[in-house]
């Protein structure tokens, strides 16, 4: 799914939302109500809607922090949304603004400029340049963090040396496979890899 289709996606479920401002409203035993149009009277606190419930333990602060994410959503998303169509206006005024240096370098792809992705367990941090080049980084992360994990720790380091060797003359191990396959065919003995 492209990013556009994404912004759209949002847009389209930020407008039939129930409009207003959100608020919350603690019951005294876990519960926290998001309403929209939330206020105090002189009976007690009245609302137009009842949005949401958030269930938890009494004095739970998670369950406060999520009641208060939700009711904020509502509005943080029309901020957000907003600041997306003045960012594209601005990028889209600028492409439109002749630009020394734009004209002698080649068309970039529009809709991505570039992503940078931080593994959470690692802290590795890799950027890619277009959509496809950052879902095969972050793939090929995660697969290299699960391949490490399966592995003893003489084995990564078997597989490690192993891989440096290859890595840094990638013919050597196109040409290394083929030998082993050709060898296999000839001997019958051990199987292809």
């Amino acid at each position: 799914m492209s990013v556009t289709t994404r912004i759209a996606e949002i847009r389209a479920r930020e407008q039939a939302a129930t409009p207003g401002h959100w608020g919350t409203h603690y019951d005294g035993t876990g519960t926290y109500y998001i309403a929209a149009g939330l206020r105090p009277t002189p009976a007690g606190t009245v609302s137009d809607a009842v949005v949401a419930e958030v269930r938890g333990e009494p004095g739970d602060e998670q369950t406060y922090h999520d009641a208060r994410f939700i009711a904020d959503a509502r509005e943080d998303l029309a901020v957000l949304l907003n600041r997306v169509d003045e960012l594209e206006a601005a990028l889209a005024a600028r492409r439109t603004i002749p630009q020394p240096e734009a004209a002698a370098a080649p068309a970039q792809p529009t809709g991505w400029d570039q992503a940078t992705f931080r593994c959470g367990q690692c802290g590795t941090v890799h950027t890619a340049a277009t959509e496809a080049e950052y879902l095969r980084l972050v793939g090929d992360h995660q697969a290299a963090h699960e391949l490490a994990a399966r592995l003893d720790p003489v084995e990564r380091r078997g597989f490690a040396s192993v891989l440096r060797v290859i890595l840094t003359a990638p013919g050597l191990g196109a040409e290394f496979l083929a030998l082993v396959d050709q060898q296999a065919r000839q001997t019958a003995d051990e199987p292809p890899f």
